[in-house]
């Protein structure tokens, strides 16, 4: 399993290469996504009407610091993107990587008023984290993430909604959209936490071990596409009185209960 310390495939650097009109496109090689001249595809707020007074530089600035924790984000150094967000927010500049929209006059990017902003704010289906809270992960930037795979499905942009679920699962993230909810792949090798009030802390050690086992090894079969192998555990989880709901990432001891 991943967790956002242990994501250890990166992806291939991006690339600039000229354009006809001699302005830099930057490309992601590995995905095939393009990011223009400005070498980000994040958007001014419509009603952002500052003067960027507060940013050395101005929009060049920007746009610099932009395509800069972009390609962070895409290596996978979350620090440095981190610390990039944080001096663009010392500039005066929030950024939402859900809408990607930035804006320099002090408004919430949330309650923007444009109705094309507001309409794509009530679009976008909201995610919550289930499984294990104990694993220790930056919850911030996979809350991002969730919420721009979901804004990205909404714009038919499965292509980019595909690479970001890539991304969750480098470090580590599963996410179900029938129930809405994101958990972290554990230790043990799976992301099912058993239900919180049910018997299951009631079982010997044994029999706990057993259960561990085998949703590692059906999470395993789950993501090679061995479905028969993931069929036979989920049987053998029944027979020791195990329910699995893979839409609350959690498990339950059924029987006695």
């Amino acid at each position: 399993p991943l967790t956002k310390e242990r994501a250890t495939e990166r992806p291939k650097k991006i690339e600039r290469s000229s354009l006809a009109n001699e302005k830099i496109s930057f490309v992601n090689k590995q995905t095939g996504r393009e990011f223009g001249p400005t070498g980000h595809d994040y958007e001014r707020a419509e009603d952002d009407t500052s003067d960027l007074s507060g940013v050395p530089g101005g929009f060049d600035v920007v746009n610099e610091l932009l395509a800069a924790r972009l390609q962070a984000k895409l290596l996978k150094e979350f620090g440095e993107a981190d610390a990039i967000k944080e001096k663009l927010s010392g500039y005066g500049v929030a950024v939402h990587d859900g809408f990607k929209k930035w804006r320099a006059d002090g408004e919430l990017l949330s309650n923007a008023s444009s109705s094309h902003a507001s309409q794509r704010s009530q679009t976008v289906l909201l995610y919550t984290r289930a499984g294990h809270f104990d694993v220790d992960v930056d919850e911030v930037l996979i809350d991002e993430l969730v919420t721009d795979r979901s804004k990205a499905k909404k714009e038919r942009r499965f292509h980019d909604a595909d690479d970001i679920r890539s991304e969750l699962l480098q470090l580590g993230v599963l996410v179900n959209d029938k129930s809405r909810k994101w958990a972290v792949i554990s230790e043990a090798g799976h992301a099912h936490a058993p239900l919180e009030g049910n018997s299951a802390a009631s079982m010997n050690g044994e029999s706990l071990a057993k259960v561990e086992e085998l949703l590692a090894k059906r999470h395993q079969a789950k993501t090679s596409g061995n479905f028969r192998v993931a069929d036979n555990c989920q049987f053998d989880l029944q027979d020791l009185g195990v329910q699995v709901d893979d839409f609350g990432f959690s498990w339950r001891v059924s029987r006695g209960d």
